[in-house]
């Protein structure tokens, strides 16, 4: 759709490097969710194996946590895991930052790329294949 020597080269190029920005975007998405998941999931299991764990019910949760070598185990887990969330999620605060520059970019060039009749005619196409096929949506801001 892009590359059909309608649309002026510099929209081309705008718009494929606006595709390869979401794709960024929805990857790092993708695992800033799944780095949650897994933190939650680490953070879960250890707190269950210190609250309901080894020893009798009269051991304090502090003993239950080091007389064994699983619960501090568990707990430096769940602090990776939710360190590796943190720089993941600037991560993807960076991706999205980035792609919403260039959309609002294009957006606000409008009149630049789409001046002619014979153009504006080809822009709903262009923008309903974009939110379609990549999901882009260059309709409004």
């Amino acid at each position: 759709m892009i590359n059909n020597g309608m649309i002026s080269p510099t929209l081309a190029k705008l718009l494929r490097e606006l595709i390869k920005r979401k794709k960024a975007e929805k990857k790092e998405e993708r695992t800033v969710i799944t780095l949650g998941w897994c933190a939650a999931a680490c953070w879960l299991i250890a707190l269950s194996y210190i609250i309901f764990g080894f020893g009798s019910e009269h051991t304090s949760i502090v003993n239950r946590t080091t007389e064994s070598e699983l619960g501090p185990l568990l707990i430096v887990m769940g602090l990776g895991a939710t360190a590796m969330l943190t720089v993941y999620r600037k991560r993807y605060d960076e991706a999205e930052k980035d792609y919403k520059s260039l959309r609002n970019q294009v957006i606000d060039r409008y009149d630049e790329f789409w001046g002619d009749e014979e153009l504006k005619g080809m822009r709903y196409d262009v923008y309903d294949w974009l939110e379609k096929e990549h999901g882009v949506n260059l309709f409004y801001r």
